[in-house]
C-alpha cells in the first residue's frame, strides 16, 4: 500500500509534530517552559520511519520480545515456571 511520506515521517505524524511544535513555542513564549518542545522532539524521534518501521514500532517489538510470554524455541508448547522458578516446557497437546 502507498503511504504519504515526507522526509523520514508519514504525513499524519508530520502534522502532529507540527501542531506540537506550535503549542510548544506558544508555551515557551507565554509560560517560559520548554517541556512541550521536548515532548514534540521525543515524539518526532519515536516516529522516524526507516524501511517501513518506526523507532516506536521497533521499541514495541523489542519490549514484546523481552518481556512478554512467548512460545519456546521448538514452537511446541508454552514455557512455564515451577515452584523453584525453573522453566519447564509443557507439550502443546497436554492440558495446562
Amino acid at each position: 500500500t502507498a503511504r504519504a511520506t515526507m522526509w523520514l515521517w508519514q504525513l499524519n505524524d508530520l502534522a502532529a509534530i507540527g501542531a506540537q511544535c506550535l503549542a510548544g513555542v506558544f508555551c515557551a513564549a507565554q509560560f517560559g517552559t520548554a517541556a512541550p518542545l521536548l515532548c514534540a522532539a521525543g515524539y518526532a524521534f519515536l516516529t522516524v520511519r526507516f524501511e517501513g518501521q518506526s523507532i516506536r514500532d521497533f521499541l514495541y517489538s523489542a519490549a514484546a520480545f523481552f518481556f512478554l510470554h512467548r512460545v519456546n524455541s521448538a514452537g511446541m508448547g508454552k514455557g512455564k515456571r515451577n515452584e523453584n522458578n525453573e522453566e519447564e516446557t509443557v507439550p502443546a497437546g497436554d492440558p495446562p
